[in-house]
């Protein structure tokens, strides 16, 4: 017969084993993290960092457009070697391309307030096509009409290897304050090279 005090100690193991599973997936979550978040890179000849967590960061380390502002602490700059070791590494992890930040000239009139960018994936598909897949809200006051969303493909060395032709929003009209999907790609037979990051121009009328 279990007594009292056996079933209290067995609730006591359980309870140290469950906080012990618990601490296990805390740490591999951390290092997954903390993996994502090591690799940093110099872009050749830009005097900017490409840091794992789609930003850009300037000498200094600063990450712009965060407030407070924020600092990369592991910002040393990699050379080329490492730098293709960090985003094939990158790649394995998520699947994914890593995004340079648009530049102000990459929306109409330079001015990026317009409108609110999500991109939700940025993969090849089974053919070989790149996709760079997301939503796109309106966050101004007038109707933006024909909004065309064009993707460049960099490879490890930051040199331009393909530009989409397409690709229009979904509906092409967006209204103040409501948002579009989006899907534009580039074909394989337009890539001259391997793809490992992106950036996004917009237009519209």
């Amino acid at each position: 017969m279990t007594s009292r005090d056996d079933k209290i100690k067995l609730t006591t193991k359980e309870k140290v084993g469950l906080i012990g599973g618990l601490l296990i997936v805390i740490a591999a979550v951390w290092m997954i993290w903390n993996s994502w978040n090591t690799f940093v890179s110099q872009t050749s000849g830009s005097g900017h960092f490409l840091i794992a967590t789609y930003a850009f960061a300037d000498k200094d380390c600063r990450i712009p457009g965060s407030n407070p502002v924020r600092y990369n602490t592991t910002c040393e700059g990699l050379n080329m070697t490492q730098l293709n070791q960090a985003i094939n590494h990158l790649q394995n992890l998520t699947g994914e391309l890593l995004q340079i930040p648009s530049n102000a000239t990459d929306f109409p009139n330079n001015d990026p307030k317009v409108i609110q960018v999500q991109v939700t994936s940025a993969k090849k598909d089974i053919i070989g096509d790149y996709h760079i897949v997301g939503e796109i809200t309106n966050t101004g006051n007038d109707t933006l009409s024909f909004v065309q969303v064009t993707v460049h493909l960099y490879d490890a060395s930051n040199r331009l290897i393909g530009d989409s032709t397409c690709c229009y929003t979904t509906p092409t009209n967006i209204d103040a304050g409501h948002t579009s999907t989006f899907d534009s790609f580039v074909t394989s037979d337009h890539i001259n090279g391997t793809p490992v990051s992106y950036r996004l121009s917009f237009d519209w009328s």
